[in-house]
């Protein structure tokens, strides 16, 4: 009962095909029931597990589909060719694995219900008892749904075949501050890299990186240092060591490594306002 009242009912079989995106099937809020975890103890960076559950999933997937966003593979053959494509550096097929949009007015339907579904969970409270003043997102990055271009305004699917990467990275400066990623389909390992040190010889250099499990359904959310200070990243690999995995334990200590499958994201941001540019090439 209380998954229905949280999700709604489930989409009978014969009218699956025919529901897509939009006010016939809107995203319900998702539920600040879920487990909210800071794997890392990192400032600013949680991971809502499961928020949203197997029917929303299977919403947004239909919506990004109809919309014609990127590109599926149809059947097994077609996925096989693509892995084989991205694993030698040769995608002959020039499989479109990436849309942005930017602007809440160029954003499509679904991208607005579930930017809108997110920012509310991302107001849940993480303290517990009487500590709970402080919240996932800070309270100026959920300030901005108050205004006319809301906590996110800018969207970017992405599609990854196993063996597909993610240089790590932090996000670009013309970006405000309050990042959150929902993944979709596959689980995946999300690589966080501290801030650089300096090394012995004057330089800087890169501590070890940590693994950050991401299942299908669950949502990362990174601000403050965790948004500005850390790299994020996906090793171009097509296993991933299993949940819990540590680097500073040795790998043997953990289960048998998992195959990746195909998976999506969806990437929600915010534009700044204060005279950064976006520049990206040609």
């Amino acid at each position: 009962h209380l998954i229905r009242e949280v999700f709604g009912e489930s989409d009978s079989d014969d009218d699956a095909d025919a529901v897509t995106a939009g006010p016939h099937h809107p995203i319900p809020p998702l539920t600040t029931d879920c487990v909210v975890e800071s794997p890392l103890g990192v400032d600013g960076m949680f991971v809502a597990r499961e928020a949203l559950g197997a029917d929303d999933q299977a919403w947004l997937l239909r919506a990004i589909r109809a919309d014609d966003l990127v590109d599926f593979p149809d059947d097994e053959s077609n996925a096989a060719e693509e892995e084989a494509a991205s694993e030698d550096g040769k995608d002959q097929r020039r499989r479109r694995n990436q849309a942005m949009r930017f602007g809440r007015k160029h954003l499509p339907t679904w991208a607005l219900e579930l930017a809108d579904a997110i920012a509310h969970l991302a107001a849940r409270p993480t303290g517990d008892g009487d500590d709970r003043t402080d919240t996932i997102f800070p309270q100026e990055v959920l300030a901005r749904a108050d205004t006319k271009r809301g906590v996110f305004d800018q969207m970017i699917v992405n599609n990854y075949v196993p063996g597909d990467g993610l240089k790590p990275h932090v996000d670009l400066a013309a970006f405000a501050d309050g990042v959150a990623v929902v993944s979709l389909q596959s689980a995946v390992v999300m690589d966080m890299y501290p801030p650089m040190v300096c090394g012995g010889g004057g330089g800087m250099e890169y501590e070890t990186s940590y693994p950050v499990w991401l299942a299908p359904g669950d949502v990362l959310f990174l601000s403050g240092d965790a948004r500005w200070r850390w790299r994020h990243g996906i090793a171009k690999r097509r296993n991933d060591p299993p949940r819990g995995w540590s680097p500073i334990a040795n790998s043997s200590s953990g289960g048998a490594w998992v195959e990746r499958g195909f998976r999506t994201s969806v990437t929600l941001r915010a534009m700044r306002e204060d005279g950064h540019e976006l520049k990206v090439p040609a």
